[in-house]
């Protein structure tokens, strides 16, 4: 393992031109607007090249609610593509009414508060680091051993690589695993939304959805007394 440092240390002054792979162990939270949360398991994996990220996770864990016919499809999240020398970031989201869609978002949105903490994760030097980003408090470690702006989902503007990663809850929990050189190649993906009006459609398609489903039941409850009451799930970004 010390090898391997030594080698990525070395050639990490011209990593635009280079490819490497970040391994991270990652515990969610499914349910993240319910009392009762569903954590799973998931490998997290940051592929670097060319001098943009590439983020995505694949559950370890089968989930509770799985359909059988689809237990053959890569339970995947948290697709998330940056372009640095554009400013800019790609990540896949979903809406109601218009299902997945690349949205277009700013590069590192989050302004992060340095910490005086240190602390070792294996052979790296870490550095605490800590920000309010879309409804949520983030604390991450990260490392100027591997000097890189980059991190695990949308997370990332540090001085070093971040090595683990977790909000105030805890319903996103990511710790370090491994890092090898060398990749598989991806290409960046043609925006479809900007974040700002993608927020805009999906707040839209969730209150359509639900006025449709209150006047469902009413029409299906004719002596219902009481309001109605329905909440959409809750996401990992508050909107």
């Amino acid at each position: 393992m010390r090898m391997l440092w030594l080698v990525l240390i070395c050639y990490l002054p011209v990593y635009a031109q280079e490819s490497f792979e970040v391994n991270y162990l990652i515990r969610f939270n499914d349910n993240l607007s319910n009392k009762d949360p569903q954590f799973r398991r998931h490998h997290g994996i940051l592929r670097i090249e060319g001098g943009n990220s590439y983020f995505f996770m694949a559950a370890i864990d089968k989930h509770p609610n799985s359909i059988p016919d689809l237990s053959k499809v890569l339970d995947t999240t948290f697709y998330v593509k940056t372009n640095p020398s554009k400013n800019e970031l790609y990540a896949l989201d979903f809406s109601w009414d218009r299902g997945f869609l690349w949205v277009k978002d700013s590069l590192f949105p989050m302004e992060w508060t340095i910490d005086t903490a240190t602390k070792k994760v294996g052979e790296l030097n870490c550095t605490k680091a800590t920000c309010y980003f879309r409804g949520r408090n983030y604390t991450a470690w990260y490392s100027t051993d591997i000097p890189i702006a980059f991190g695990p989902w949308k997370m990332g503007g540090l001085p070093g690589l971040i090595i683990e990663l977790e909000d105030e809850n805890q319903n996103l929990v990511v710790r370090f695993s491994k890092m090898s050189i060398g990749t598989t190649p991806f290409k960046l993906p043609i925006a479809k939304v900007e974040w700002k009006d993608f927020v805009k459609i999906r707040k839209k398609a969730e209150a359509d959805y639900i006025a449709s489903m209150k006047a469902d039941q009413k029409a299906n409850c004719l002596t219902c007394q009481t309001e109605l009451s329905i909440k959409m799930g809750e996401s990992l970004e508050k909107y």
